[in-house]
């Protein structure tokens, strides 16, 4: 059996705040250390570590202990509806002794986040949200040299409902292009 990864655009800027990244997802798992010759891009596999069926995790060990408090506020203010335009990713959860949990879940056109939290072992539901989501595709540029061979490209819409699917008018929406970019004063009337 051949397993083959392919690390994109960003993904080796975590060691900008991890020298050690461990992952694990299915029955593999491996480690990738900044502090080894070319230990950024080739994995050692490691043994013994628990994994959650179902889930990929990722355990950094920080380059500095002082930026914890930093990349657990940045975690802590992405937004659930990030999820709205990731077609894998269902669940985020941030945990450092108090949790942030967001699930996704689809039903046709419909979205529905369930976002909670917890300080103990008790949860408390902090919100319910259900999002119509709106896919739509247009032509590519035809002369652009970094996307040859692509014919098209998506633009995927989501509108708040509310309790009984009709629009709700949002005050501000984020706009997302692969990750938020801005608020923007797009409102649903």
């Amino acid at each position: 059996m051949r397993v083959e990864a392919h690390l994109y655009a960003g993904a080796k800027s975590i060691f900008k705040v991890a020298r050690r990244v461990t992952i694990r997802s299915r029955e593999y798992a491996f480690e990738l250390d900044k502090e080894r010759q070319l230990g950024m891009i080739t994995p050692v596999w490691v043994s013994g570590l628990p994994s959650t069926p179902g889930w990929t995790n990722m355990r950094l060990e920080l380059v500095d202990k002082n930026q914890f408090n930093i990349l657990k506020t940045q975690l802590l203010d992405i937004r659930s509806t990030v999820l709205l335009f990731l077609r894998k990713l269902n669940i985020l959860v941030v945990d450092d002794g108090t949790t942030f949990h967001s699930t996704k879940s689809v039903t046709g056109s419909i979205i529905s986040l369930d976002t909670r939290t917890t300080a103990s072992s008790a949860w408390s539901r902090l919100a319910s949200k259900r999002y119509l989501r709106v896919p739509h595709s247009i032509a590519a540029a035809r002369d652009d040299e970094k996307r040859q061979g692509q014919t098209s490209t998506a633009i995927i819409l989501a509108f708040p409902l509310g309790p009984n699917d009709e629009p709700l008018s949002a005050p501000y929406e984020m706009v997302y292009a692969f990750l938020p970019l801005r608020q923007a004063g797009f409102r649903v009337r």
